[in-house]
């Protein structure tokens, strides 16, 4: 029997087939349930929720924000804020579109690779522990964040 025999039998045998249709099935399932369900998270802004601190230490925000392909994902208005003691962040990007490894997820990991963002804002202030004459110029130069608790006072 010839390849192309072999091939035409596979085609045309009903066992292939069903289990073609299954494994079809299944494939379109889980990419369908991975729509749904990255897209809800996204959608609803759970990340959000999940990122952002009760005290105030850590402020998640995005706008919208959607996923089509399973590891990737697209965000507007991206807001991250961090307060900690020593210093006050906030990064903030108007679209970015990156790779998500999922499977760090699941460890409460996110590594991203391949980000490409534009409207990005980056403002970063170090805490001193008192204002002083030989260091009010420097604090005073230090960038306004918005959402930030307080100057930045140890």
């Amino acid at each position: 029997m010839s390849a192309k025999d072999y091939l035409a039998t596979l085609r045309t045998s009903p066992r292939v087939r069903k289990y073609l249709r299954r494994a079809l099935i299944a494939l379109l399932s889980t990419y369908a349930a991975y729509l749904l369900l990255a897209n809800v998270f996204l959608g609803f802004h759970l990340l959000d929720r999940a990122v952002t601190s009760d005290d105030g230490t850590v402020e998640l925000r995005t706008g919208r924000a959607y996923s089509f392909i399973p590891g990737r994902a697209s965000v507007r208005d991206f807001v991250l804020r961090l307060d900690n003691e020593n210093m006050q962040v906030r990064l903030t990007v108007a679209r970015a579109t990156t790779s998500v490894n999922l499977f760090k997820l699941l460890s409460r990991e996110i590594k991203l690779s391949g980000v490409e963002a534009s409207g990005v804002s980056f403002r970063i202030r170090m805490r001193v522990d008192a204002i002083r004459p030989d260091n009010a110029e420097r604090v005073a130069a230090f960038p306004d964040i918005e959402g930030a608790l307080g100057p930045p006072l140890l």
